[in-house]
Protein backbone atom coordinates (compact mmCIF):
# COMPACT_ATOMS: atom_id res chain seq x y z
CA UNK A 1 0.00 0.00 0.00
CA UNK A 2 0.90 3.58 -0.80
CA UNK A 3 2.28 4.93 2.65
CA UNK A 4 0.72 8.33 1.56
CA UNK A 5 -2.65 6.86 1.85
CA UNK A 6 -2.13 5.33 5.36
CA UNK A 7 -1.71 7.09 8.68
CA UNK A 8 0.03 5.38 11.84
CA UNK A 9 -2.37 7.64 14.65
CA UNK A 10 -0.78 6.20 17.96
CA UNK A 11 3.03 7.32 16.94
CA UNK A 12 1.93 10.40 15.39
CA UNK A 13 0.30 11.17 18.66
CA UNK A 14 2.82 12.24 21.54
CA UNK A 15 1.14 10.31 24.46
CA UNK A 16 4.01 9.62 26.58
CA UNK A 17 3.70 12.19 29.53
CA UNK A 18 1.75 14.49 27.32
CA UNK A 19 -1.89 13.74 28.67
CA UNK A 20 -3.38 13.38 31.88
CA UNK A 21 -5.24 9.68 31.85
CA UNK A 22 -3.03 8.19 29.61
CA UNK A 23 -0.34 5.74 30.62
CA UNK A 24 1.82 3.49 27.80
CA UNK A 25 1.26 -0.29 28.88
CA UNK A 26 2.14 -3.50 27.33
CA UNK A 27 0.47 -4.20 23.45
CA UNK A 28 -0.93 -6.77 21.68
CA UNK A 29 2.19 -8.22 20.52
CA UNK A 30 5.72 -8.35 22.21
CA UNK A 31 7.27 -4.75 22.28
CA UNK A 32 4.45 -3.22 20.68
CA UNK A 33 2.79 0.39 22.09
CA UNK A 34 -0.51 0.55 23.96
CA UNK A 35 -1.77 3.26 25.75
CA UNK A 36 -4.09 2.98 29.08
CA UNK A 37 -7.07 5.93 28.61
CA UNK A 38 -8.88 6.70 32.28
CA UNK A 39 -11.01 9.17 32.69
CA UNK A 40 -13.59 10.72 31.03
CA UNK A 41 -12.53 14.19 31.04
CA UNK A 42 -9.93 14.32 28.16
CA UNK A 43 -9.30 15.09 24.48
CA UNK A 44 -6.24 14.50 22.67
CA UNK A 45 -5.38 16.36 19.47
CA UNK A 46 -3.01 15.36 16.79
CA UNK A 47 -0.51 18.15 15.53
CA UNK A 48 -2.26 20.52 12.69
CA UNK A 49 -0.01 18.44 9.68
CA UNK A 50 -1.35 15.52 10.25
CA UNK A 51 -4.80 16.89 11.13
CA UNK A 52 -4.97 17.95 7.76
CA UNK A 53 -3.95 14.85 6.33
CA UNK A 54 -6.67 13.09 7.59
CA UNK A 55 -9.12 15.23 6.60
CA UNK A 56 -7.57 15.35 3.09
CA UNK A 57 -7.77 11.83 2.61
CA UNK A 58 -11.01 11.35 3.79
CA UNK A 59 -11.90 14.49 1.01
CA UNK A 60 -10.49 12.64 -1.54
CA UNK A 61 -11.22 9.03 -1.12
CA UNK A 62 -14.63 7.29 -1.10
CA UNK A 63 -13.36 3.82 0.74
CA UNK A 64 -10.91 3.73 3.61
CA UNK A 65 -10.19 1.15 6.18
CA UNK A 66 -10.14 1.76 10.47
CA UNK A 67 -7.76 -0.27 11.89
CA UNK A 68 -7.10 -1.09 15.65
CA UNK A 69 -5.87 -3.56 18.27
CA UNK A 70 -8.06 -2.77 21.60
CA UNK A 71 -8.67 -4.03 24.76
CA UNK A 72 -11.49 -2.72 26.84
CA UNK A 73 -12.96 -3.57 30.57
CA UNK A 74 -16.46 -4.87 31.25
CA UNK A 75 -19.35 -2.87 31.35
CA UNK A 76 -17.32 0.11 30.15
CA UNK A 77 -17.97 2.31 27.10
CA UNK A 78 -16.56 4.71 25.07
CA UNK A 79 -15.23 6.17 21.78
CA UNK A 80 -12.32 3.97 20.15
CA UNK A 81 -11.22 6.62 17.33
CA UNK A 82 -13.10 10.09 16.33
CA UNK A 83 -12.14 12.57 13.79
CA UNK A 84 -14.25 15.39 13.52
CA UNK A 85 -13.37 19.58 12.37
CA UNK A 86 -15.13 21.74 14.83
CA UNK A 87 -18.85 20.38 14.64
CA UNK A 88 -18.34 18.21 11.15
CA UNK A 89 -18.14 14.84 12.77
CA UNK A 90 -16.45 12.62 9.66
CA UNK A 91 -16.07 9.37 12.02
CA UNK A 92 -16.55 7.50 15.07
CA UNK A 93 -16.20 4.23 16.34
CA UNK A 94 -17.89 4.02 19.55
CA UNK A 95 -18.23 0.58 22.07
CA UNK A 96 -20.81 0.13 24.35
CA UNK A 97 -19.69 -2.67 26.65
CA UNK A 98 -23.48 -1.93 28.65
CA UNK A 99 -25.32 -2.96 25.10
CA UNK A 100 -22.50 -5.22 24.01
CA UNK A 101 -22.30 -3.29 20.30
CA UNK A 102 -20.29 -1.74 18.28
CA UNK A 103 -21.25 1.87 17.17
CA UNK A 104 -20.16 3.68 13.72
CA UNK A 105 -21.34 7.26 13.26
CA UNK A 106 -21.54 9.31 10.55
CA UNK A 107 -23.00 12.20 8.44
CA UNK A 108 -25.07 11.34 5.30
CA UNK A 109 -26.35 14.46 3.37
CA UNK A 110 -25.63 16.48 6.27
CA UNK A 111 -27.81 14.23 8.74
CA UNK A 112 -26.39 12.15 11.51
CA UNK A 113 -26.63 8.40 10.87
CA UNK A 114 -25.12 5.27 13.26
CA UNK A 115 -25.30 1.82 12.57
CA UNK A 116 -24.88 -0.81 15.17
CA UNK A 117 -22.94 -4.34 15.61
CA UNK A 118 -23.98 -6.24 18.51
CA UNK A 119 -20.36 -7.36 19.84
CA UNK A 120 -19.84 -8.23 23.35
CA UNK A 121 -16.05 -6.26 22.85
CA UNK A 122 -16.05 -5.09 26.18
CA UNK A 123 -14.67 -8.53 28.19
CA UNK A 124 -10.77 -7.50 29.15
CA UNK A 125 -9.33 -9.25 26.02
CA UNK A 126 -7.39 -7.90 23.33
CA UNK A 127 -9.31 -7.54 19.98
CA UNK A 128 -8.42 -7.01 16.07
CA UNK A 129 -11.10 -4.99 14.43
CA UNK A 130 -11.30 -3.50 10.97
CA UNK A 131 -13.81 -1.30 9.83
CA UNK A 132 -13.57 -0.72 5.96
CA UNK A 133 -16.00 1.46 4.29
CA UNK A 134 -16.60 1.46 0.65
CA UNK A 135 -19.60 3.90 -1.18
CA UNK A 136 -22.79 2.43 0.67
CA UNK A 137 -21.30 -0.39 1.75
CA UNK A 138 -19.74 -0.84 5.38
CA UNK A 139 -17.94 -3.94 6.67
CA UNK A 140 -17.09 -4.89 10.21
CA UNK A 141 -14.27 -7.57 11.44
CA UNK A 142 -13.49 -8.24 15.09
CA UNK A 143 -10.68 -10.62 15.22
CA UNK A 144 -10.77 -12.08 11.45
CA UNK A 145 -14.89 -12.42 11.88
CA UNK A 146 -17.14 -10.33 10.24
Amino acid sequence: MDPELQIDIISELDLVNATVGVTQVAGLHNNSKAFLFQDKEREIHVSPHVAEKVLQLFRNKSEFTFLAAIQQKSSTSGVIFSIHESEHSYFELESSGLRDEIRYHYRFHGKPRTEAFPYHLADGQWHKIALSISASHLLLHVDCNR
